[in-house]
């Protein structure tokens, strides 16, 4: 009976872990980066009697919290009813219980399954004490990998990426169109009027071959003056140029009436 009631007024006392009037939780934020917790007095000595403290950590959302006890000193007994720590799988004491230790060179670690952990601490009054715990708690990923840092880099690296390549092609874009816009100009500002092939006159070199021809332009008005020019002063040249026959003389003239005469 004693026994029983015992462990009855030590459950009735930790369910209240979660109670603002018994045990006033410290809150914590699991992220990517380690951090620890201890019991108190832990780096100076030892925990007191007749304590209870407790811890909630949170994470976020899509997130699980990694534990790990990297030292524990405990006043042991092999049902760990005196002084102990426990783990719940949530914020309450209803949540599913993960760990519960005492003693010495206790070093374990272990995950909940979902963003959010309560961790509490119980002494009793027998005058036994110890130095207490060290926890360790990170924040990770539903698959188990770490958060934050390596993630964050990740999706860092990928949009400078993405804006590099975006820059890139709106570069070449630019560069083709460029190219593309310029090439047409030059083409259209050199292209030629064509006659339609059906508009041109037939011109027939032989009774068996018939073919089309371009239309000749008339030469223009200056192109005919000058040529008026230069084919009369051609003339003129040869006009000048050319020798003038000179009169008969009078022998030349009897010699050829003689002959006429003879001939006669």
């Amino acid at each position: 009976m004693l026994i029983l009631f015992w462990f009855f007024c030590i459950n009735s006392i930790f369910v209240c872990l979660d109670c603002q009037t018994t045990c006033v939780p410290s809150i914590l934020k699991a992220t990517s980066n380690i951090k620890t917790f201890t019991t108190p007095f832990f780096e100076s000595g030892n925990y007191p009697n007749n304590i209870l403290v407790c811890w909630k950590i949170s994470a976020s959302i899509n997130h699980i919290i990694s534990l790990r006890i990297i030292e524990s000193s405990i006043e042991y007994d092999s049902k760990c009813m005196n002084d102990f720590g426990v783990v719940y799988d949530g914020f309450t004491t209803s949540s599913k219980l993960l760990a519960k230790w005492c003693g010495s060179d206790e070093k374990f670690e272990l995950k909940t399954s979902s963003n959010s952990a309560l961790i509490g601490f119980i002494s009793d009054e027998n005058g036994v004490t110890r130095k207490g715990f060290k926890i360790e708690y990170v924040a990770l990923s539903s698959s188990g990998q770490d958060d934050g840092g390596l993630t964050t880099a990740v999706i860092i690296v990928l949009a400078i990426i993405c804006s590099v390549i975006g820059i890139v092609m709106i570069i070449i874009c630019v560069i083709i169109f460029s190219c593309i816009f310029g090439c047409c100009s030059t083409v259209s500002s050199n292209r030629q009027q064509v006659m339609p092939i059906s508009d041109r006159p037939i011109v027939r070199n032989g009774p068996d071959h018939v073919t089309n021809v371009l239309p000749i332009a008339p030469p223009a008005y200056d192109e005919l003056y000058n040529n008026s020019n230069s084919i009369n002063n051609n003339n003129n040249n040869n006009n000048i140029n050319q020798p003038t026959d000179a009169p008969p003389s009078y022998e030349d003239s009897e010699q050829r009436n003689n002959t006429i005469t003879t001939i006669t």
